[in-house]
């Protein structure tokens, strides 16, 4: 997958069904991962990166850890690195590079970076789905978690080593969730994982 001219988006998937509290199933790695690897096609997993993150500490990191995840995946898969420019461009990397047949979207960053990615991952409350690789392809979301906190992480007992996370990705290890979603201010959707909260 050749690098896009404006950065676009990074490893969760969303299931399409919907139960009545409105939640939607999520995979931490890419279920048809083996099926891909058979078919002799390189897989293309995009790495969205919040260079900001952290103070700054997320693009000094990201830089240093290149090297690490070319000599682990590049092998298996092309890479794809977009660079984020602001708030919310990552939700807009994330729903072109599923349109464009994304294997995987990675979150590089903290869990306001994984947020905006989860919220690419739906328009207008459906999820996104690749122009040209047919209704079963999906695209599973992931997490190099390379932010302040770390909540999600520490959620699943995942420590803040992003050779770790990588390793984790390389491995296909899975994960099921839920997302939350909620309407926002105008009725439209607003998704959310591992918490959300409100301020009165």
């Amino acid at each position: 997958m050749a690098s896009p001219a404006t950065p676009r988006p990074a490893l969760i998937r969303p299931r399409a069904s919907r139960s009545r509290s409105q939640l939607g199933a999520v995979s931490l790695a890419s279920d048809h991962a083996a099926a891909t690897a058979s078919s002799g096609r390189r897989r293309d997993f995009v790495f969205v990166v919040n260079p900001s993150g952290a103070n700054g500490r997320t693009g000094k990191q990201w830089k240093q850890l290149l090297p690490f995840l070319h000599t682990r995946l590049a092998d298996q898969c092309n890479i794809c690195e977009c660079i984020t420019s602001g708030p919310s461009h990552a939700i807009d990397v994330t729903r072109e590079a599923i349109k464009d047949g994304a294997d995987a979207v990675i979150a590089v960053g903290g869990d306001g970076t994984l947020h905006e990615v989860v919220n690419g991952f739906f328009w207008k409350g459906s999820p996104v789905r690749a122009l040209d690789r047919g209704p079963d392809h999906l695209t599973a979301l992931g997490l190099i978690p390379l932010g302040t906190g770390s909540d999600f992480a520490r959620t699943f007992g995942w420590s803040n080593d992003p050779r770790q996370a990588i390793d984790r990705i390389v491995r296909g290890v899975k994960s099921k969730l839920d997302i939350g979603m909620m309407e926002g201010p105008n009725g439209d959707p607003h998704f959310f994982i591992n918490v959300a909260d409100i301020h009165l």
